[in-house]
Order: C-alpha cells, then structure tokens, then sequence
C-alpha cells in the first residue's frame, strides 16, 4: 500500500501554468455556477407565483364571475316572470338556477382560500341548496337580498383577487428584473474575471518569456552568455534556469576555447617568427648564395608564414575581444579618405584577379569612428568581396548618408555566388562558412566576426543581402558628427 506522499502535494500547488490555469477555469465556473443557482432560486419563486395566479386567483376570479352572472340572469327571469306571469321565463328561471347550483357545488368544492367561499353567509347557504333542490313552482325562487348579498361577497372576493393578481404580477416583474441583474451581474463578473485572469497570466508568461528571447538573442548575435532573470517558478521559470545552466556551461567551453587558442597562438607564434627571420636570411644570402629557383622558394615559404602570422593575429584578436571591450580612440573623419586608403591597401589584391574596385563616396559625408579599426573593417569587406568575386569582375564601393541624416552607411557590393538567405544570420558568426565557398575559398570565418564586432562597438549596425546581379551586399553604418546632421 502507497502511503500518501505530501511532497507529491506540494509539488502539484506549486503555481505551474498548469495549476494558475485550473485555479483561474475553477473560479470562472465557480463564479457561473454562484450565478446559475441565484437565477434558478429567483426563477423557482417567480414559477411559484405564476403558478399561484393561475391556479388559485385566477380560478377564483373565473368561478366568481359565473356564478355572479347566474345571478344577476336569475333576477331579470324572476323580475320578468313576475311582471309577465309566462311559463317561459319561469322555465328558464328554473334552467338558469340548475346552472348556478352546479356552479355553486364547483365553488364549494375548491379547497379553502384566503378570500374565498369562507367569507360567504354560511347561514344562508343552506338554505340556497335547499330551495335549489325544490321542485315547489314557488320556492324556486330565491330571495332578491340573499341573491344580492350573495353577489356583494362574491364581488368582493373577485375584486380581492384582481388585487391579489396585479400584486403578484408586480412582484414577478421585480424577480424577473432581480434575475436579470443578477445574471448579468454574473455574467459581468465573469467577463472581468476572465479578462483580468487572461490579463495577468498573458503578462506574467510574457514576462519571462520576454526575458528568455533577450538571453537567446544575446547568445546568438554576440556571443553573450549572460544568465537572465528566473521571474517565475513555474515551468518557464524552469525553463529559464535550464537556459542558465546552459549559458554558463556556454560560457566556460568558450572562455575554455579562447584560452587554448590564445595559448597556442602564442606557442606557434615565437617558433613562427624564428621560421621567418631564417627565411629572410636565406633569401638575402647570408648564409652564401642562392639561385633563383632557390630564391622563389623562399619567396613562397615567406608569403606563407606571412599568411599564417595573419591568421595568428585573428585568432589572437578575437580572444581578446572575447576577454574585454575595444579599446575605441574615436574621431571624425572624411567617408572619402577611408574608402580610398582601404581601396589602395586592397588594390594589388584585386588586380592580381583583373578585379575593377569602383568608388561612389559622398565628398562631404563626415563619421565618426576609430580610424583604424574601421579601416580594418572595410578592408575585410573588400578582401572577402575580392576573394568571392569572379576574375574580371567588378567591386562597388560606396558611402553614403542615411535619410535620417545621422548615419553614414558604408557599403561593398561584389558580382560573386551570393550567399543564400538561409545562412545569411549566420555569416557573423565565429568561424561560420558558406556552404558554397568552404571548400573552394581558404579562411577560419573570423573576418566578418571581428569586422561585426568593431561596428556594434560604434553602436553601429552591419548586415548581408543578395544584390539584384546575385552578388552580395555587405553594410555596416556609422554615427555622423552632429554638426553634420
């Protein structure tokens, strides 16, 4: 036998979605339910009065009526007779005071009411049944006082229940109207219920979920693996500590990553430069003489150590740019100088594909920025535009001011493949590359991250589509001196 588990209890009223669900669908049922039994209470009351107007007043006042009417047409043949002395009307005397007496055994019979047949002169109804009952040509005729004073009570009841029905019905309109607020008091509270409900669990389950797409966005356009804040201890909240459980477990692999790389940067570095300075004394002779098939070898074994110091100082760059901030020396400076400084530094680069670098600068557009590092980023566009493109080809430099007026925008356009759309968020990505070019083009897939990088450090932007020729277009902007605007 399983022994009640209060841990287990406790779990299922921690406030899950599930459990703030169940407890805001109760209250509205509970809430319809309070509702549905104060009209049904109402409505039992208003079914018990409609009742009573028609079985019981309206009944006496039907059954009054007639025997009234029998009255009044026993006095008008009886009158008739008198005067006229004929047969006839004394036949239907006798015809009508037959229909009274049935109708008066009716009246009888009714079980007691307020009102009623209780109030009649029970001295003469004895005597009325009596002289009904007679078969005498001469006591069949009632007395005109007793009839009279039979019709006085008779119209008396009636009028008291007319007063009883208009009473009651007045009463019904007020439940009915009772029942009407009530429910839609009900109803009301019901929809505040519902909406404020709706209200507060939309707001508490998009707070946190707020929360968690700023941490995945961090993650997935800078890298940043900052914890986010657990506002719940629901399933989300849950959800969000996995994520920061998973961000730090991020966080350590990568400064694990960028440790190692440093480290055998540096390593590879001191033998590199060893390499490289033997080199240059080999080609240079100072160790004797070589051919020239000698001194192209050592030309290509220089071009290469070359490359792989490049390389080295990427790797190194990024691994500081992942242990601390830029270091940024901002200024002003003319768009035209640094797009025709990096055009220059790129030249021979292009002219060894046959590869025309066209310019369509702004003269007068200012930026502000450091010279160096955003040099450095167009220089990168320019390379990788350079590298994609085509031989004979043709890459388009320009810069250019925002319709805003505060921005400067800088962009390379090249004739290459294009990257397709799918891939484009990941381009800025650490060591990403296209699928198109990885087997085709050499590279670590740094370039683009350091140049994205050095931008958002200007509170910049910079992003990638696909020209109209099926090249691509890669942009990045810069903040314009205000007495620019």
């Amino acid at each position: 036998m399983k022994y009640f588990n209060l841990s287990h209890f406790k779990k299922f009223l921690q406030p899950t979605i599930t459990f703030k669900l169940l407890v805001w669908s109760f209250t509205l049922i509970f809430i319809f339910l309070i509702t549905t039994l104060f009209i049904l209470i109402q409505t039992k009351g208003v079914v018990n009065k409609s009742q009573n107007i028609v079985t019981v007043h309206y009944d006496v006042v039907d059954r009054s009526e007639k025997l009234i009417q029998n009255l009044l047409t026993l006095l008008e043949h009886k009158r008739k007779y008198e005067i006229l002395k004929k047969d006839q009307y004394k036949a239907a005397y006798r015809e009508n005071l037959a229909s009274f007496r049935a109708h008066l055994q009716n009246y009888l019979s009714m079980p007691p009411v307020s009102n009623t047949h209780e109030n009649l002169p029970q001295d003469k109804r004895s005597d009325v049944l009596a002289v009904t009952s007679s078969s005498s040509d001469e006591s069949i005729f009632l007395d005109e006082k007793l009839m009279y004073s039979w019709i006085d009570t008779l119209s008396a009841i009636r009028n008291k229940h007319r007063k009883a029905v208009m009473s009651e019905l007045e009463e019904l309109r007020d439940e009915g109207n009772s029942a009407m607020r009530t429910g839609l008091l009900g109803l009301g509270a019901s929809f505040a219920a519902g909406m404020i409900g709706s209200f507060l669990l939309a707001f508490f389950m998009n707070r946190s979920t707020r929360e968690l797409k700023k941490g995945i966005q961090r993650v997935g356009q800078n890298g940043d693996y900052q914890p986010v804040r657990v506002l719940s201890r629901d399933e989300l909240g849950e959800l969000t500590q996995v994520f920061n459980r998973m961000a730090h477990r991020l966080k350590h692999e990568d400064d694990r990553r960028s440790d190692f790389i440093s480290m055998l940067s540096h390593e590879i570095r001191t033998p590199l430069t060893s390499i490289k300075e033997c080199l240059s004394m080999l080609r240079d002779g100072t160790t004797g003489s070589v051919n020239q098939e000698q001194k192209h070898l050592l030309d290509l074994s220089h071009q290469e150590t070359d490359r792989l110091t490049a390389q080295l100082n990427r790797l190194m760059f990024v691994s500081s740019l992942e242990s601390q901030e830029l270091q940024l020396l901002p200024q002003t400076f003319r768009a035209v100088d640094l797009v025709r400084k990096s055009r220059q530094r790129t030249f021979p680069l292009a002219q060894r594909k046959g590869i025309a670098l066209e310019e369509d600068v702004d003269p007068e557009l200012l930026a502000v920025g450091d010279g160096e590092h955003i040099q450095q980023v167009l220089i990168n566009l320019i390379a990788n535009a350079v590298k994609f493109s085509p031989e004979a080809s043709t890459v388009k430099l320009r810069a250019y001011a925002d319709t805003d007026g505060h921005t400067a925008v800088f962009a390379v356009e090249d004739e290459g493949p294009g990257i397709p759309e799918e891939e484009q968020p990941y381009v800025f990505d650490k060591y990403f590359r296209a699928s198109s070019s990885k087997d085709k083009v050499d590279g670590a897939g740094l370039g683009l991250h350091i140049s994205k990088r050095i931008v958002l450090e200007h509170s910049g932007r910079m992003w990638v589509e696909n020209s109209e020729h099926g090249g691509s277009v890669f942009t990045f902007t810069l903040t314009r001196p205000a007495r620019a605007g």
